[in-house]
């Protein structure tokens, strides 16, 4: 189970803004929720993969994805992202951003 406070919940929409991705074209953009804030070794590995059309970056306890293609199609998917930096929970940015104006604003 993910927990996730107010204060934090604001942050992610805010973040994603600054995270740039490597991925080039129109792009859908998600936030990947973590329970517990990942090494650094665990962070820079998914930081460094690389699929076409798909990139990822790990900020704190969440993981910011970029995909060209839907999501049914990704690699950078939220059971590859489990593997990598443990319990998470992957929504669309415009989830996050809604929850973040009701809740949390």
């Amino acid at each position: 189970m993910c927990i996730v406070v107010p204060e934090r919940l604001v942050s992610w929409p805010r973040t994603s803004r600054f995270c740039a991705p490597s991925t080039s074209g129109e792009c859908r953009r998600y936030v990947t929720l973590l329970r517990d804030q990942p090494d650094a070794a665990a962070a820079a590995a998914v930081d460094a993969l690389s699929f076409e059309g798909e990139a990822a970056r790990v900020v704190g306890r969440a993981v910011h994805v970029w995909l060209t293609r839907g999501v049914q199609a990704a690699k950078l998917s939220n059971a590859r992202l489990e593997l990598a930096l443990g319990v998470a929970t992957t929504r669309d940015l415009k989830v996050i951003t809604t929850l973040a104006e009701r809740w949390g604003a």
